[in-house]
């Protein structure tokens, strides 16, 4: 996808659901999607000359989407629409739910 692309998408679904639908990588991976969603976010060139600490810095004032906003709107998308779940949507529905165990002494 070319930035310019992404960066017409108004907000966060739009632009996560133009992800998923040219990127069938990024359906199972919130990781791939992430970092798809920062590349065409911040873009190329600027990535090129951007150290971690700069992006740290720009996550850490907001100037880029929370990456559990991005994940969750990916889970949401695919509920709705189930053609934008991966090739192994039970192992990645399996993945997605969340457990907790609890120590009790």
């Amino acid at each position: 996808m070319n930035s310019t692309k992404f960066k017409n998408c108004k907000n966060i679904k739009a632009r996560v659901l133009c992800l998923l639908k040219s990127n069938p990588e990024t359906r199972e991976s919130d990781h791939s999607l992430i970092a798809h969603y920062y590349y065409n976010s911040i873009g190329a060139d600027v990535l090129k000359n951007m150290t971690a600490i700069d992006l740290l810095t720009k996550l850490s004032f907001n100037k880029l989407p929370n990456f559990d906003s991005i994940g969750r709107v990916r889970r949401k998308l695919q509920v709705i629409d189930t053609t934008l779940m991966g090739v192994n949507p039970k192992k990645q529905s399996k993945n997605n739910k969340v457990t907790f165990k609890v120590n009790m002494r």
